[in-house]
C-alpha cells in the first residue's frame, strides 16, 4: 500500500553579529502517506507539515501529490498546497547604508498547483508543467525613497509560468566511457500581476 513517511525537528536559531542579537526556536514535523492503485498506475500522497516558530507561532499546512502512469513512460503529475515563509533575520534586522530592516514583517503564505507531464526513455528525461502561486503577504525589497531600500509585505502576488527541462544521459547510449555524465536543457516563463506603477522592487 505504499509507503509512510514522517520526521520531526527540533531547532533553535541564536544569532549575534551586525544584524543584532536574536533568538529563534523552531518545531517542525512532516507526515505524507503514498497510496497507489489501479495495479500501481495511479499514486496519490497525501501529506501535511505543522511548523512551529517562537516569534511568529503555529500552523498547518496540508498538500497533496497525484501522479498516473499513462503509456510506456509517459506519467502525468499535479500537486496542490499551502506554503509558507517567514522573515529572514536579513529581511527583519539589517541596516546599511542604503538598506533598512523592517522589524514589522509577516510571513509569507501561497497556495501553490502544478500541473505536467513526464516521460522518462533510453536515458532520455522530459518535463513540462504549468503552475500558479498565489501569494499573501510576500516579502519583497522596494524603494521606498530614491536611496534606500526596505522589505515590505504585498497584500497579494500571483505568480504563474510554464517550464520545460530535458536531461539526457549519453553514457546510456555511447557507454561509462563517454566523459559527459548528463546534459540538462531547461526554460521557465514566468508572469505576475505585480503593477506596473509599483515601487522599484528586487524580485516581483
Amino acid at each position: 500500500m505504499g509507503r509512510d513517511r514522517d520526521r520531526v525537528d527540533f531547532q533553535i536559531h541564536h544569532l549575534r553579529n551586525n544584524l543584532g542579537n536574536h533568538q529563534r526556536s523552531v518545531i517542525t514535523a512532516f507526515l505524507e502517506h503514498r497510496f497507489t492503485l489501479l495495479k500501481n498506475k495511479l499514486d496519490i500522497t497525501p501529506g501535511v507539515s505543522f511548523n512551529y516558530y517562537s516569534d511568529f507561532g503555529s500552523n498547518f499546512l496540508p498538500g497533496i501529490d497525484v501522479g498516473v502512469d499513462v503509456w510506456n513512460g509517459l506519467k502525468a503529475y499535479g500537486n496542490a498546497g499551502l506554503t509558507y515563509r517567514i522573515p529572514t533575520y536579513t529581511d527583519l534586522y539589517y541596516t546599511s547604508p542604503v538598506e533598512l530592516g523592517n522589524p514589522d514583517l509577516l510571513p509569507e503564505k501561497a497556495f501553490t498547483y502544478e500541473a505536467g507531464l513526464k516521460y522518462t526513455q533510453s536515458g532520455w528525461n522530459f518535463q513540462a508543467g504549468y503552475f500558479v502561486r498565489n501569494g499573501r503577504d510576500m516579502i519583497d525589497w522596494l524603494l521606498v525613497d530614491t536611496s534606500l531600500w526596505q522589505p515590505r509585505n504585498f497584500r497579494e502576488l500571483n505568480i504563474s509560468g510554464v517550464e520545460f527541462n530535458a536531461d539526457w544521459f549519453p553514457r546510456y547510449q555511447l557507454g561509462k566511457a563517454f566523459p559527459i555524465q548528463k546534459i540538462h536543457l531547461g526554460y521557465v516563463n514566468l508572469y505576475s500581476d505585480f503593477a506596473e506603477d509599483s515601487p522599484a522592487s528586487r524580485y516581483a
